[in-house]
């Protein structure tokens, strides 16, 4: 087996230093061969000078794409194109595999031919840092429903066959970071390849560890709005397709960020929390409208 680790980097040069030293501390069992890609998304940082001497001294292990066209999803379907192995895992350049990381992800599909995709557990790193952007749930599950694929699966810990990536389309290029709708492109991934019908694990036994170094209150609420923009475009996106799942998911979490505006308007409290969140889902869906406008005009 051959498994392709696949890590979209923009301007994060010293974190990225760090995974891929902690990368070449991994304990894998024999016959288990691995490739580590990294995709440049335009860094200005020394990103190329950080990954040089990795792939100078093993180029069959560490190769190097630069990527022009902005946006992780753009980076991330390159990495997918020139990625040579069976099992494709993806993870964030701010995050540290554990030691056993890819003997696990291994471990995982050699006992299951029939498995797609799995998510793994998401720890905190440094535990000064606000508990965002994590998962801890310690239970082995089954993905049987949309909910439990949103709350268990996150895009910096997860691996899928090559067989789900021929049959489900690329990372949507209008989805996450480097662009405006700012997320959820791994969520948009995911759900495609849940809505195949494809077999889907969370593995609390695949452990990374995030690094993303947000300690103060104005930083997770800057990471909260993005979700949110990131959400609104992807509700947008699955509902005009007439979605019934994202529809509901949708409905209530507007439902419930509207009662609490109105609670706290009537308790004369101050509403700026949940006003904002309402506007960021609608700026998202907004951007999502803008881009079917584009394409369609195209």
């Amino acid at each position: 087996m051959k498994i392709s680790i696949l890590i979209a980097s923009y301007n994060r040069s010293s974190s990225l230093l760090k995974f891929l030293q902690e990368l070449t501390r991994q304990v894998v069992p024999q016959g288990l061969d691995w490739e580590v890609l990294i995709v440049d998304n335009n860094s200005t940082d020394g990103t190329s000078d950080v990954v040089a001497p990795f792939v100078q001294e093993n180029p069959h292990r560490f190769r190097y794409f630069l990527e022009t066209r902005q946006g992780k999803s753009a980076a991330l379907n390159t990495g997918i194109k020139e990625a040579r192995g069976e099992i494709l895992a993806f993870t964030d350049d701010d995050c540290l595999p554990n030691l056993d990381w890819l003997s696990s992800i291994a471990g995982e599909f050699s006992t299951d031919p029939l498995l797609g995709a799995i998510g793994g557990r998401v720890e905190l790193y440094d535990k000064q840092d606000k508990p965002v952007s994590i998962r801890t749930c310690t239970q082995r599950t089954l993905i049987s429903t949309p909910s439990q694929l949103f709350s268990l699966l996150i895009g910096c810990n997860m691996a899928v066959h090559r067989r789900v990536c021929e049959r489900v389309e690329e990372f949507d290029t209008s989805l996450g970071p480097g662009i405006r709708t700012r997320a959820l492109e791994d969520m948009d991934f995911l759900y495609r390849i849940y809505k195949q019908g494809f077999k889907m694990v969370y593995s609390p036994a695949v452990l990374v560890f995030h690094n993303h170094g947000r300690r103060s209150d104005a930083e997770v609420q800057s990471l909260t709005r993005n979700y949110l923009i990131g959400r609104g475009a992807f509700y947008c996106k699955h509902i005009l397709k007439r979605d019934r799942d994202i529809l509901k998911i949708a409905y209530w979490e507007v439902l419930s960020l509207t009662r609490g505006l109105l609670r706290d308007l009537f308790s004369g409290q101050r509403i700026e929390q949940e006003r904002r969140l309402l506007w960021a889902l609608l700026v998202g869906a907004c951007y999502r409208l803008a881009w079917n406008m584009r394409v369609q005009k195209t």
